[in-house]
């Protein structure tokens, strides 16, 4: 008896002083993780440190984003104790996750994003004005900085891209909980943190996928939130790191249908751009070469129809053999087929030409569904953002030739958001992150578990079922505009 009144008193203790309770827990975790990773643990890790004082530093500095990410879910919601335990155990267990992952040396960093730091190590800010690497330049901008301090460059990548990480979990986190629906808001920080796609992305393979994913989620959640300069101005910062966030322009235009943007915020764009590329034009960068980065990465990559995407050029007799020559061997099995003649056709002009006229055929099926869109525009409600931004992100680049393994990154955080906005649609993460898992895995494993076909077959899928729904709620909004003309808006909801 005396002992359940005891428990009774330190349950409403913990209740009555719950905020500054939890502030507590969480500096004596971060001070766990930094005692418990000097002596057992992740400091270990990191075999490539040249000194255990460099190791240190960077255990600190996962610390400090430990109690970052908490410091932000404790800033953003009043949480009860239950979901503050999970929400602590599960950022701990993806940083630990990120952390394992770091002694990867991919071989992207190694042919590359070593080169290029070393080019800055060597010449200082000033290599900016040469056209070091082909990513543009705010991620120049960040290598320069990693160049400058004294530390493990490809530890200071990957942590970089972790960052990003946990802001893109609690960002979506932020979005769940104002616009869709509050009760998923660890649901969806758990699928932001725990899918396998993000973890190797940035802590293994090094890439920055997490840093336009993130600032595209900004965008969007500005322009919802009636924030028009900022939104273009995210989007501009998104576009300024990857050419990938092309998949979500169309959002622009069902911002203007939707009164969120006006003509004349479209001028942020590239007046943001210009402010974005400025400090390379005062390292003596020309403004043609600042401006025509992407122009350059275009005329890459012209050696197959797919870069292990799971895309429609999966099922192309020769999207993923082209320009080799033990191809041939398949096509004695084509009816009709001289393999000999055939090997000589196929050539990389073949492939050249072949993607010429790939990328407009790719670009009239995009116009197509914009222009549907836009001739039913008075159907197309603004609860359907969620819809178009995800048919948006797994139709393009299913469509699109050259795509890499990494280019559904924007579509498998749409569909996170897709599963909770409608709950009956909970197996199209499941595709996405499945198909997309799938095509890293030639890449990092040198291995196919699954037949990239199958994995094309799943995104197809996917991105059929979400075209169904917007042809659906079109029609469904039609018929209810119909019926009651006087309140259209009234009447329909998604």
């Amino acid at each position: 008896m005396c002992m359940t009144k005891w428990a009774d008193k330190l349950l409403a203790f913990c209740t009555r002083r719950r905020t500054p309770l939890q502030w507590l827990l969480v500096l004596m975790l971060t001070g766990a993780f930094l005692v418990g990773g000097i002596r057992f643990g992740p400091v270990a890790m990191l075999s490539y440190c040249a000194s255990w004082a460099e190791r240190k530093i960077f255990l600190c500095l996962y610390a400090a984003l430990y109690f970052g990410a908490m410091a932000a879910c404790l800033l953003w919601k009043k949480w009860d104790w239950p979901r503050f335990l999970y929400a602590a155990a599960l950022v701990m267990v993806a940083l630990l996750i990120r952390i394992a992952l770091f002694n990867h040396i991919s071989s992207d960093y190694d042919s590359f994003l070593r080169v290029w730091v070393d080019a800055f190590r060597q010449n200082g800010f000033a290599a900016i004005a040469q056209e070091i690497g082909d990513y543009n330049l705010p991620y120049q901008y960040i290598l320069a900085l990693v160049a400058r301090l004294p530390l493990n460059a490809m530890y200071q990548i990957k942590l970089v891209s972790i960052v990003f990480d946990f802001a893109l979990a609690l960002l979506l986190m932020a979005l769940t909980e104002r616009f869709l629906s509050p009760r998923y808001r660890l649901v969806v920080l758990s699928a932001a943190l725990l899918i396998p796609t993000l973890w190797f992305n940035g802590a293994m393979w090094g890439q920055c996928d997490a840093l336009y994913c993130f600032f595209v989620l900004g965008c969007l959640y500005a322009m919802l939130a009636d924030r028009p300069v900022l939104s273009m101005a995210l989007l501009t910062v998104a576009f300024s790191f990857k050419l990938q966030t092309v998949f979500i322009f169309p959002l622009v235009l069902f911002g203007l249908w939707q009164k969120k943007y006006k003509l004349r915020h479209l001028l942020v764009f590239p007046l943001s751009y210009l402010v974005i590329i400025l400090p390379a034009l005062l390292a003596g960068r020309s403004l043609i070469s600042a401006l025509t980065i992407y122009l350059r990465q275009a005329t890459q990559y012209n050696e197959r129809l797919t870069y292990n995407a799971p895309n429609i050029y999966q099922f192309f007799p020769f999207g993923e053999v082209s320009m080799q020559h033990s191809y041939t061997s398949i096509l004695k099995f084509i009816p009709g087929v001289n393999a000999e003649l055939w090997g000589e056709w196929w050539t990389k002009d073949t492939v050249r030409y072949l993607l010429a006229a790939l990328v407009p055929y790719a670009g009239m099926l995009v116009l197509a569904l914009v222009y549907y869109l836009y001739r039913g525009r008075k159907h197309v409600r603004l609860p359907h953002v969620w819809r178009l931004c995800l048919a948006f992100t797994l139709l393009m680049p299913l469509v699109l030739p050259k795509m890499h393994d990494r280019y559904f990154t924007l579509a498998e955080i749409f569909a996170i958001l897709y599963a909770v906005r409608y709950p009956k649609r909970w197996f199209i993460p499941v595709l996405v992150v499945g198909a997309s898992f799938e095509g890293y895995m030639p890449f990092l494993a040198r291995e196919r578990p699954l037949d990239m076909r199958i994995a094309a077959a799943m995104m197809i899928a996917a991105m059929g079922v979400v075209l169904w729904d917007i042809i659906r709620d079109m029609r469904a909004a039609r018929a209810a505009d119909a019926d009651h003309p006087e309140a259209p808006q009234a009447v329909y909801k998604v």
